[in-house]
C-alpha cells in the first residue's frame, strides 16, 4: 500500500497479515475527531480501483476497518471500487455496505 492509502491488488487472506497491521498503524488516533459535533464524520477515502483479487477475509477487513474508523468519527469512502470488489460484495450480501462506503456523507 502506497502513502495515499489504496488497496492492494490482492486484497485476500494471504495479504492479510501485513496489510492490517499496517492498516492499524494509519488509522487516526481515538478522540482526533470531535464526536457529538454538527458535521458528520470526516472522510478517509481510500483508492479501492486496483483490486483484482478478493475474498471474504478481505471483505472482513475492510468492513472491521469501517467500523475502527466510525469509532474515531471518520467514515470509511472506497474510492472507484473494482469490478473485483463489488462483485466480492455482492456475493457475500455486501452491496449496500459498498455502495454507502462509496459515497461520502452516506452512512
Amino acid at each position: 500500500m502506497s502513502n495515499a492509502r489504496s488497496l492492494p491488488a490482492e486484497l485476500n487472506i494471504y495479504a492479510l497479515a501485513g496489510l492490517r497491521q499496517e492498516w492499524v498503524q494509519r488509522l487516526p488516533k481515538r478522540g482526533s475527531a470531535a464526536r457529538g459535533s454538527k458535521r458528520g464524520p470526516s472522510p478517509w477515502p481510500v483508492d479501492a480501483s486496483q483490486v483484482a483479487e478478493v475474498d471474504a477475509a478481505g471483505l472482513q477487513l475492510l468492513v472491521s476497518l469501517s467500523h475502527a474508523l466510525h469509532a474515531r468519527h471518520r467514515q470509511l469512502v472506497l474510492q472507484q471500487p473494482s469490478d473485483a470488489l463489488a462483485r466480492g460484495c455482492e456475493r457475500l450480501g455486501l452491496g449496500a455496505w459498498l455502495a454507502a462506503a462509496s459515497e461520502p456523507g452516506v452512512h
